[in-house]
Protein backbone atom coordinates (compact mmCIF):
# COMPACT_ATOMS: atom_id res chain seq x y z
CA UNK A 1 0.00 0.00 0.00
CA UNK A 2 2.71 2.72 0.12
CA UNK A 3 4.28 3.19 -3.12
CA UNK A 4 0.05 3.46 -3.39
CA UNK A 5 -0.35 6.21 -1.66
CA UNK A 6 2.78 7.64 -2.43
CA UNK A 7 2.03 7.88 -5.96
CA UNK A 8 -1.54 9.56 -4.73
CA UNK A 9 0.50 11.89 -3.40
CA UNK A 10 2.76 12.68 -5.54
CA UNK A 11 0.24 13.05 -8.30
CA UNK A 12 -2.04 15.40 -6.14
CA UNK A 13 0.65 17.78 -5.32
CA UNK A 14 0.90 18.04 -8.97
CA UNK A 15 -2.56 18.30 -10.02
CA UNK A 16 -2.47 21.35 -6.83
CA UNK A 17 0.11 22.82 -8.64
CA UNK A 18 -1.23 22.70 -11.99
CA UNK A 19 -4.44 24.24 -10.49
CA UNK A 20 -2.77 26.89 -8.81
CA UNK A 21 -0.96 28.13 -12.05
CA UNK A 22 -4.21 27.87 -14.26
CA UNK A 23 -5.91 30.30 -11.45
CA UNK A 24 -3.16 32.59 -11.28
CA UNK A 25 -2.95 32.77 -15.05
CA UNK A 26 -6.63 33.49 -14.86
CA UNK A 27 -6.10 36.43 -12.43
CA UNK A 28 -3.10 38.17 -13.93
CA UNK A 29 -2.34 38.36 -17.56
CA UNK A 30 -4.91 35.29 -18.91
CA UNK A 31 -2.56 34.15 -21.13
CA UNK A 32 -4.13 31.76 -23.51
CA UNK A 33 -1.10 30.12 -24.43
CA UNK A 34 -0.45 28.63 -20.90
CA UNK A 35 -4.13 28.37 -20.74
CA UNK A 36 -3.82 26.15 -23.56
CA UNK A 37 -0.73 24.30 -22.42
CA UNK A 38 -1.97 23.86 -18.85
CA UNK A 39 -5.65 22.60 -18.96
CA UNK A 40 -4.60 19.39 -20.70
CA UNK A 41 -1.81 18.80 -18.19
CA UNK A 42 -4.37 19.53 -15.24
CA UNK A 43 -6.86 17.34 -16.84
CA UNK A 44 -4.77 14.68 -17.20
CA UNK A 45 -3.33 15.08 -13.63
CA UNK A 46 -6.71 14.85 -12.11
CA UNK A 47 -7.68 12.11 -13.86
CA UNK A 48 -4.62 10.45 -12.66
CA UNK A 49 -5.43 10.99 -9.24
CA UNK A 50 -9.24 9.80 -9.73
CA UNK A 51 -8.05 6.69 -11.76
CA UNK A 52 -5.91 5.67 -9.52
CA UNK A 53 -8.12 6.35 -6.27
CA UNK A 54 -10.48 4.34 -7.65
CA UNK A 55 -8.16 1.24 -8.61
CA UNK A 56 -5.71 1.17 -5.77
CA UNK A 57 -6.44 -1.55 -3.19
CA UNK A 58 -7.29 -1.15 0.51
CA UNK A 59 -8.14 2.69 0.25
CA UNK A 60 -11.05 3.98 2.56
CA UNK A 61 -14.21 4.76 0.44
CA UNK A 62 -14.12 8.30 1.36
CA UNK A 63 -11.12 8.51 -0.53
CA UNK A 64 -12.05 7.30 -3.36
CA UNK A 65 -14.87 9.79 -3.39
CA UNK A 66 -13.75 12.67 -2.80
CA UNK A 67 -10.56 12.43 -5.40
CA UNK A 68 -13.63 12.69 -7.92
CA UNK A 69 -13.97 16.21 -6.69
CA UNK A 70 -13.21 18.84 -9.24
CA UNK A 71 -10.37 21.61 -8.18
CA UNK A 72 -10.53 20.13 -4.33
CA UNK A 73 -9.95 16.54 -4.96
CA UNK A 74 -5.83 16.81 -5.25
CA UNK A 75 -6.24 18.51 -1.63
CA UNK A 76 -8.67 16.28 -0.18
CA UNK A 77 -6.55 13.32 -1.66
CA UNK A 78 -3.40 14.95 0.17
CA UNK A 79 -4.75 15.05 2.82
CA UNK A 80 -6.17 11.67 3.55
CA UNK A 81 -3.20 10.34 2.65
CA UNK A 82 -2.03 11.30 5.52
CA UNK A 83 -4.78 9.17 7.39
CA UNK A 84 -4.49 6.36 4.98
CA UNK A 85 -0.40 5.89 6.32
CA UNK A 86 -1.72 6.00 9.85
CA UNK A 87 -4.39 4.15 9.39
CA UNK A 88 -2.20 1.71 7.55
CA UNK A 89 0.49 1.11 10.36
CA UNK A 90 -2.28 0.95 13.22
CA UNK A 91 -3.45 -2.06 11.15
CA UNK A 92 -1.69 -5.83 12.30
CA UNK A 93 0.10 -7.22 9.59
Amino acid sequence: MRPLLRALEVLSVLELVSIAALLLNLLTVHEPAVSSALGPIHGALYLAVAVTALLGRGLMLRTRLLALVPVLGGAFVLWLVRVERSRARSVPS
